[in-house]
């Protein structure tokens, strides 16, 4: 909608330049560092492909399942089933986090970020976007761009990529998390700490009276990021795939 035009005064074709910040390089939070951290992917259960996906810390996927979890109809059309803690290498050098949602046949991410980078952002629940705060209070999330990804143990982290699989951890069901252990229960404004407690339990322990969840039959590592396969991988006591480094 246009209002109060002057067709009198000429335009210049400079007026419609972009500004600088449109067009300049993405910041990146520095200084950096090559760590290991856990996040957690909700999915469905046939796909186990990190690859171009938003995960998140614990607060973090908590907020996020949360508004899910409000909505039945949106866990229906996403296929989400279960949720997955992975452990994760990454290097800290933070980017602008990016909309993620990668599947088989789906478009891998679609705004935000520069596809090298580790995407980080506070979840909703923040004022601040959090790329490079204290996002303890709100939850971290973090996009994995498949420009960045390790896809082989000779690249370097930091270097020519910036994050890769170490393992996947357990995988559990919604069923079990939501209806046996009640995390839809804590969804309520201020029950961010029962629901994060909820959640944290669900993974630690695998007995049902004791808060906890099985893990489920998954597919190995080996399997979904196919370039780490034969070489890279060894079983842990747990008979968890881990990837050497």
């Amino acid at each position: 909608k246009f209002e109060n035009i002057d067709a009198a005064t000429p335009v210049k074709l400079s007026d419609f330049d972009l500004p600088p910040a449109c067009t300049a390089p993405l910041s990146v939070c520095l200084p950096a560092e090559v760590t290991s951290m856990d996040v957690y992917l909700a999915h469905a259960h046939d796909y186990y492909n990190l690859t171009d996906q938003d995960v998140a810390d614990i607060p973090g996927d908590v907020a996020f399942l949360c508004l899910y979890l409000g909505s039945g109809s949106r866990l229906i059309a996403d296929h989400y089933d279960v949720v997955s803690r992975y452990r994760i290498e990454v290097y800290t050098a933070w980017g602008q986090y990016a909309l993620c949602d990668k599947y088989e046949s789906g478009p891998a991410c679609t705004a935000g970020g520069d596809n090298f980078h580790v995407g980080r952002s506070a979840s909703f629940e923040h004022k601040f976007d959090g790329q490079c705060s204290d996002n303890s209070e709100a939850g971290t999330w973090f996009s994995l761009p498949s420009g960045g990804e390790c896809t082989s143990t000779s690249r370097v982290i930091g270097k020519d990529c910036t994050w890769r699989v170490k393992s996947r951890v357990k995988t559990i069901t919604f069923e079990c998390l939501n209806n046996t252990q009640g995390l839809q229960l804590t969804c309520s404004p201020g029950m961010s700490p029962q629901g994060e407690s909820i959640f944290k339990t669900a993974f630690d322990n695998s007995k049902i009276e004791f808060g906890g969840c099985p893990d489920v039959e998954a597919k190995k590592i080996t399997d979904v990021h196919s370039d780490y396969a034969n070489h890279a991988f060894k079983k842990d006591k747990r008979n968890v795939d881990v990837y050497m480094s």
